[in-house]
């Protein structure tokens, strides 16, 4: 499961079809707004962003990584993969993300 934040609805939907064009996730849920507060360059910025929670696997990970960073308008997307317990969740789904990026 990756984190990525977006600056919009458009770059996000933009992004999400990129990814799974390419078949570098099974999925990627769209959160149209989120308020971001984070401090960049020595400011404390207050933000509307978009998230994207993109299913996938480890394998995917550093081809995902590669395709968010020369496909994101932000000079430093976030980008934060967390690995799921496979032990702890649905079987089935799991399979489903697998077959999607093979």
């Amino acid at each position: 499961m990756t984190y990525i934040t977006c600056p919009n609805i458009e770059t996000a939907r933009k992004m999400a079809n990129g990814i799974i064009h390419n078949k570098l996730a099974a999925c990627v849920n769209i959160l149209p707004e989120v308020e971001s507060v984070y401090s960049w360059e020595g400011k404390i910025e207050n933000e509307k962003e978009t998230v994207l929670f993109v299913k996938s696997t480890v394998d995917k990970s550093e081809e995902l990584k590669k395709y968010v960073r020369e496909n994101h308008p932000y000079d430093e997307p976030a980008f934060l993969a967390l690995e799921v317990d496979e032990n702890a969740s649905s079987g089935n789904f799991i399979s489903w993300i697998k077959n999607q990026v093979k």
